[in-house]
């Protein structure tokens, strides 16, 4: 039988990481680990709140009400699976499922990607995520990926004059370079104004790789397939991806998919979402997994669907390692091949490890800004499990 236990640490970036809704100094995380006959599984909750409709306290309620004391591997699977059809609880079951497919592949000696099916590709080709910054830092940080062989990733959501402005730079460097750059909005933009942007962007088509959700999520997958429909680049559904249901949408209306672990309910969710939209379409839709600043736990399990999904042909963010936004190295090679190949630092996760999160979550919830921002996103009242 299994035995688990859950924690929640706070990952202190290397350098704060400018938004259009704030900036980000560290990251709440959320580990489950699975024990069985000396083996160890591990797995991890990389929230990215509030672009999904939870935050870390949340999964940390959800996972311990999920585990008892013990249970059989087959059991926690079936809890993974049951989680991943709840919204709130996706990240719980990704974490879940991440540790028990992490134990299985230890004990039978086998690799992470053998045991969701079998390498496609070998090769990943890593994005550099940019913050807001200024013009002369931006354009430090273009010719710094691209110099290190990543395809840089701008954000964007602000206002369209500002991002018009920040697409027309980074397109100027590239098409100079002979480069490729990519653009991420967040979601931010309202179908009439998203329009405004893809009309400014069109003269730079040959430069861009992709354009991650310029639309609302609440427009729904409606309006960014009209945006595809328009575009001369492509276009990439990350917010509005969140099921089945809207991912057979997207792809049918040629809209390419960021495939996010924790958002999608786990490994073992999301390589049969990608099988279940080849019987259904007749083909594998483009795309990528998407990162969510996971820590090394989660990244390995990210590279390995990545090498997994036969669909995932564009550059992710999930190629680039987490050492580089991180701190502190929360786990580190194994010396085997067999499951994630990492085993935790016990003494870093404890040094990380907030001892009385829902203390944390009280006094950050309760805080008027961070209230107003959860109740928007979640529909409920801050202190609903607190």
């Amino acid at each position: 039988m299994v035995t688990s236990r859950i924690t929640m640490a706070r990952l202190d970036l290397l350098r704060p990481f400018p938004l259009a809704f704030g900036t980000l100094d560290h990251l709440d995380r959320v580990f489950v680990i699975l024990e069985e006959d000396g083996r160890t599984g591990v797995g991890e909750a990389a929230l990215d709140f509030p672009f999904s409709p939870y935050d870390a306290w949340d999964t940390y309620v959800v996972l311990a009400r999920a585990l008892g004391r013990k249970a059989s591997r087959d059991e926690l699977f079936r809890k993974a699976r049951r989680l991943a059809e709840e919204p709130m609880k996706k990240a719980a079951a990704c974490a879940l499922d991440m540790a028990t497919l992490d134990l299985e592949a230890r004990k039978s000696g086998r690799s992470y990607e053998a045991t969701l099916g079998g390498i496609v590709r070998d090769r990943l080709e890593p994005v550099e995520s940019l913050g807001f910054a200024p013009e002369q830092e931006l354009l430090r940080g273009l010719h710094d990926a691209w110099r290190r062989g990543d395809l840089p990733k701008v954000k964007l959501g602000t206002n369209v004059e500002e991002d018009v402005s920040r697409l027309r730079t980074a397109c100027n460097a590239a098409r100079a370079s002979r480069q490729a750059v990519a653009f991420d909005a967040n979601g931010h933009y309202p179908f009439e104004q998203a329009l405004l942007l893809i009309k400014a962007a069109d003269p730079f088509q040959e430069a861009i790789a992709f354009l991650e959700q310029p639309t609302r999520r609440s427009e729904g997958v409606s309006a960014l397939i009209d945006i595809a429909d328009i575009a001369s680049f492509p276009i990439v559904a990350d917010e509005s991806f969140m099921d089945e249901a809207s991912g057979l949408a997207l792809a049918a209306g040629n809209v390419a998919l960021n495939y996010k672990l924790s958002r999608l309910g786990g490994p073992s969710k999301t390589v049969a979402l990608e099988k279940r939209f080849q019987e259904v379409l007749g083909f594998t839709p483009p795309g990528f997994v998407g990162g969510t600043f996971g820590s090394q736990i989660h990244r390995r399990a990210d590279q390995a669907v990545f090498r997994v999904l036969a669909g995932a042909i564009l550059p992710g963010d999930a190629a680039t390692e987490a050492d580089r936004y991180f701190q502190a190295a929360i786990a580190a090679p194994s010396g085997t091949d067999s499951g994630l190949g990492l085993r935790m630092n016990p003494d870093t996760l404890r040094s990380l490890t907030v001892d009385d999160p829902e203390s944390v979550f009280r006094a950050r919830r309760s805080d008027p800004q961070y209230a107003r921002l959860y109740e928007q996103v979640t529909g409920r009242n801050w202190n609903w499990n607190l």
